[in-house]
């Protein structure tokens, strides 16, 4: 059993580069009374396996519900409020990633959101940095079961404080910790089949339609039913360009039509592509096209040039 967890860290260490995991302290508990931790960032990792009760989670704004058997994972700096219900029996570990070349240091405890600036430059590596994917928060229940039987071993192995029981432990969260990213990438490779293409275009016509609104990229995501960060990575991959890029072309072309087709002016035109302050849509067309946007109908609109023409000669020199 050993061997084979050995075998499985020494393929977490090829795929995810020179890092590896690191317990840093966990344990098993059931909770005696009500308990809430207000919301907090935290510099590493917490894993936490639910196996009776229900956790109430709001993390990075998004209320969740973790039931008996189910698990999550908070990354680093997440802005997240946990808990538990009184009689929740639960294991948790709190885990940082080290870098083969040496300890990565980290903070010791959290920290209100506000002074998240303050502790950032010691915090932990994001999964998107070490595993080149963006881990869920909720665990896939395909991988619950095993998550609720291992966390637990993990915390009982740890707490021995013995050196061998010690290694076993890393490598058997090392092997949570590879599933769960081969999980993920298995899944973003079946997201890339034509249904993908289909969700992605139908999300292009909902911001085509809604683009004069408060629209971003968010929104967008949520049009398409996928997390932000999601949706931006498999956007990127799919058309070689980021949401962003494509939002801000979207405004631009709309506003030339816009220029070119009314005699609305450019204040008017920038609310309605997006853009509520007119200087940042200045700044956005000139950009693209090396003038102002009033310059830019001038010289595109024969009919405009002939009215400057016209008033520049009736004004004189």
């Amino acid at each position: 059993m050993i061997g084979e967890r050995f075998f499985c860290f020494e393929i977490m260490i090829s795929l995810t580069g020179p890092y590896r995991v690191h317990v840093i302290g966990c344990d098993h508990e059931q909770r005696d009374q009500r308990w809430l931790k207000p919301v907090r960032r935290m510099p590493w990792y917490l894993l936490v396996g639910n196996l009776e009760g229900e956790e109430n989670l709001r993390v990075n704004g998004e209320t969740k519900r973790i039931g008996p058997g189910e698990a999550y994972l908070i990354p680093p700096g997440a802005r997240c409020e946990i808990g538990s219900n009184e009689g929740n029996t639960l294991a948790w570990i709190h885990f940082e990633v080290v870098d083969q070349g040496g300890r990565r240091g980290t903070v010791e405890g959290t920290c209100h959101p506000d002074e998240w600036a303050e502790l950032s430059t010691t915090a932990q590596p994001l999964p998107q940095e070490v595993w080149g994917v963006d881990l869920p928060v909720r665990i896939p229940p395909s991988l619950c079961p095993h998550f609720s039987a291992t966390v637990p071993e993990v915390v009982r192995l740890w707490k021995k404080h013995h050196p061998l029981s010690t290694l076993e432990a890393h490598h058997m969260l090392a092997g949570l910790i590879l599933n769960l990213v081969a999980e993920v990438w298995n899944h973003s490779r079946q997201e890339t089949r034509p249904d993908l293409a289909d969700r992605l275009r139908r999300a292009e016509n909902v911001a085509r339609e809604r683009l004069g609104g408060n629209f971003g990229v968010t929104e967008w995501a949520a049009a398409a039913g996928l997390s932000r960060s999601r949706f931006s990575v498999l956007y990127q991959r799919h058309n070689g360009r980021t949401p962003g890029s494509f939002l801000r072309e979207l405004r631009i072309r709309q506003a030339e039509r816009l220029l070119l087709e009314t005699d609305l002016g450019v204040s008017d035109i920038a609310a309605m592509v997006g853009y509520s302050d007119p200087s940042v849509f200045g700044r956005v067309f000139r950009k693209f096209h090396g003038q102002t946007p009033l310059r830019w109908r001038i010289s595109s609109d024969p009919e405009a040039r002939d009215q400057l023409a016209a008033y520049v000669s009736s004004v004189g020199p």
